[in-house]
């Protein structure tokens, strides 16, 4: 026992004497050359570990081998000003350096920032778009979502969206995380240029209306119209939505209109004109009664003659819907179902198939109110039935008039009227009576809307003195269709009147009849209507 325990002093003595000797060279091998691991958690972070030893000197230096961070521990976990390759110096050793000589290694390695996703877009000659990635931050992935699909490439395929709104959506990644932009992209459609020729064929001198307001764009822009009237082929004659030519010799005429968006699309539709020594024809008619009644038969005569020509047919429009379907011929047969006023038109229609509309307002009336018997059962004595309601002599039940409430504002009395009467020839209307009838003491508004009211600006305002009053301003005036008429009614205290007429192309105005609160010019629902 006694030389086994010498033996292990002299070992441990020997390698203390070779260490005070300087003599490390003759110790053991260093530890094997570690591995070192980059891992980036965070942007413009990076963790940094090594596979051996335990203790460890790291040294982190940029391109140009400036040193950017220094670390002791395993990992280490440097933050970088700014991304950029940098290469991670080691040394590491055993537990006893005096023992183990440092192994070294050393990486390269790419630290990122954030991206931040961004991408331009371009629409090509044929129509499709091409999408450009301008992502900062170095993205090392892509994923761009269309309404078709997706891609994965960072320049994707060009892309045919649809007419309208499309959204598309571009993510990017790279080690340090990832970002998306949403864009709404806009791809303009043309234009759809209509044009409507309103009397074809046209008298000599008459003028002829044209409408290429029904043009329609698919992304709801603003339109704007230039007219080739001429026949040159040039669309700079004129702009608007409505125009009007005529023609002093008889022929075929070719006329066009160019819509254009204001986002380069461009539409162009062109028609013909059929010019003939024509002149319209003349049209008129009367009906009895005068005054027509709810529910009673209003007869109406027509009488027509074609200057250069004969008549080939009369139509009647008794409904005030636009189309000449109620009634042909000379004569015709109409009830009421509704008081108030009702426009009623008849057209003659020429051998040349030249046209002229004859219009005007008829002011129908309720029938008497129904007087109720006078006989009236009373209950016996005690009873607790209510009494009977009244009745008429058919048996129908009079109707029920509510009690005037003291809140509610009455109405003008009389209530006003208002009549139009005029020719529709050619798409251009010539009223020849606008007349309102109406209390001493109103005022009446009348305001023209659409090229058709120039030279005249402003509102015409009266002041009933006598009655009727005739509004002569707007008489005898050409008027193209789409021209507004509002004629406003009013007085302090009490419910008034709005009458609206729009001129329509191919029948007679459209009518439109409301109430207005005192004082007030936008137009309400009439009460108990």
């Amino acid at each position: 026992m006694s030389r086994t325990r010498c033996a292990i002093v002299a070992v441990v003595v020997s390698s203390w004497a070779l260490a005070n000797l300087g003599l490390t060279g003759l110790a053991q091998a260093t530890p094997a050359t570690p591995t070192i691991t980059a891992a980036q958690p965070n942007p413009l972070k990076m963790r940094l570990t090594s596979s051996t030893g335990t203790h460890w000197s790291w040294t982190i230096v940029d391109t140009a081998n400036n040193v950017v961070a220094t670390s002791t521990t395993n990992p280490a976990t440097p933050t970088f000003a700014s991304a950029g390759d940098y290469t991670a110096k080691l040394s590491a050793t055993d537990n006893d350096p005096l023992l183990t000589a440092p192994a070294m290694a050393q990486k390269t390695f790419h630290v990122y920032a954030k991206p931040a996703a961004a991408f331009t877009s371009t629409t090509l000659a044929n129509g499709s778009v091409q999408f450009t990635d301008t992502s900062t931050g170095e993205p090392t992935a892509w994923t761009w979502t269309f309404p078709s699909g997706t891609s994965k490439l960072k320049v994707p395929p060009a892309q045919l969206l649809p007419v309208g709104v499309s959204n598309v959506t571009l993510h990017v990644t790279n080690p340090a995380g990832g970002s998306s932009v949403t864009q709404a992209i806009v791809v303009n459609g043309p234009p759809k240029a209509v044009l409507n020729i309103m009397s074809t064929p046209a008298a000599i001198g008459s003028a002829v209306l044209l409408d290429a307001g029904r043009s329609t764009d698919p992304n709801g822009d603003a339109l704007s119209y230039g007219w080739d009237l001429d026949g040159n082929g040039t669309y700079t004659d004129a702009t608007g939505a409505l125009q009007s030519v005529s023609y002093a010799v008889a022929g075929t005429y070719r006329v066009g209109v160019q819509v254009n968006d204001g986002h380069g699309g461009v539409s162009t539709v062109d028609g013909f004109i059929t010019v003939v020594a024509d002149r319209p024809p003349v049209v008129g008619f009367t009906n009895t009664p005068a005054e027509p009644m709810v529910g009673a038969p209003v007869s109406f005569t027509a009488t027509a003659s074609d200057p250069d020509g004969t008549i080939a047919k009369i139509e009647w429009d008794l409904d005030d819907d636009g189309a000449f379907d109620d009634a042909a011929g000379a004569g015709a047969t109409w009830t009421f179902a509704t008081p108030g006023s009702h426009i009623v038109a008849v057209r003659a229609t020429d051998d040349h198939n030249v046209a002229t509309i004859a219009f005007r307002t008829l002011n129908v009336t309720a029938p008497p109110a129904l007087v109720a018997p006078t006989s009236v059962t009373v209950p016996p004595t005690g009873s607790s039935a209510p009494p009977p309601s009244p009745s008429s002599a058919s048996g129908a039940p009079i109707p029920r008039v509510p009690a005037p409430s003291s809140n509610r504002l009455p109405l003008l009395a009389p209530f006003p009227v208002v009549r139009i009467r005029g020719l529709l020839s050619h798409g251009v209307v010539r009223i020849s009576l606008l007349r309102v009838q109406a209390p001493r003491g109103t005022t009446i508004r009348v305001r023209c809307r659409g090229g058709s009211c120039e030279p005249r600006k402003g509102d015409l305002r009266v002041k009933v003195a006598r009655t009727p009053v005739r509004l002569r301003t707007l008489e005898h005036r050409p008027l193209k269709a789409g021209t507004l008429i509002e004629v406003f009614i009013t007085a302090p205290g009490r419910i008034g009147k709005y009458t609206m007429f729009k001129v329509r192309a191919d029948a007679a105005p459209a009518r439109d009849d409301r109430c207005l609160q005192p004082g007030r010019m936008t137009p309400i629902t009439c009460p108990g209507a």
